[in-house]
């Protein structure tokens, strides 16, 4: 997850719109695909909402769940917080939801966001190049400069440490068999209303 309230240029108009203050992000290893919906809060549910789109999206482009592994750091917004759930993730809310779509779950080691280093780059790149670039006069034009940017991210932004390939085009070469649309179909969604 992404707190947007610490960007300079996206806070005014986050406060002044009321835009989501969370982004959600989930990025395919692999590929380098981008995923992401938004939040007013950072809770479980939205967590679980989140990864339940996901993994039903993935299903509906016949991507075979069992063999995707959902990774998460300790968040209490993955029902993380208590410590017997850092000894034993099967107790969380969030661990059940993605076993129950036939995935598997993974928590990085504690304190060591260096295993989330893919998600992180996405993190720092989508600041980068859209929010603190990028005017939001509404809800309706955030969403819209979202989708643009996600769409440009998996579909046109080479990647230099992907041997100057776009998500799609990795797609394309690991699994002719999938659509290449499972990531311009994904539309970034709101987990909750405003606050």
């Amino acid at each position: 997850t992404k707190h947007l309230d610490d960007i300079a240029h996206y806070l005014p108009w986050m406060s002044a719109r009321n835009l989501p203050r969370y982004e959600f992000t989930a990025r395919d290893v692999r590929t380098g695909g981008l995923f992401v919906a938004y939040s007013w809060a950072l809770t479980l549910e939205n967590a679980k909402r989140f990864a339940d789109e996901l993994l039903k999206h993935l299903k509906s482009y016949a991507v075979d769940l069992s063999q995707v592994t959902i990774q998460t750091d300790h968040g209490s917004e993955f029902d993380m917080a208590a410590t017997s759930r850092w000894a034993c993730p099967e107790k969380s809310a969030f661990v059940q939801l993605v076993k129950s779509h036939g995935a598997s779950y993974r928590a990085i080691p504690i304190k060591r966001p260096t295993f989330n280093s893919d998600v992180e780059r996405a993190h720092g790149l989508i600041e980068e190049e859209l929010y603190s670039l990028e005017d939001f006069r509404g809800l309706n034009e955030f969403l819209g400069k979202t989708l643009a940017y996600s769409l440009y991210f998996n579909y046109r932004r080479k990647n230099r440490y992907r041997d100057n390939r776009t998500p799609v085009d990795i797609l394309k070469e690991a699994d002719p068999s999938l659509n290449g649309r499972i990531f311009a179909s994904w539309m970034p969604i709101l987990l909750d209303t405003p606050q």
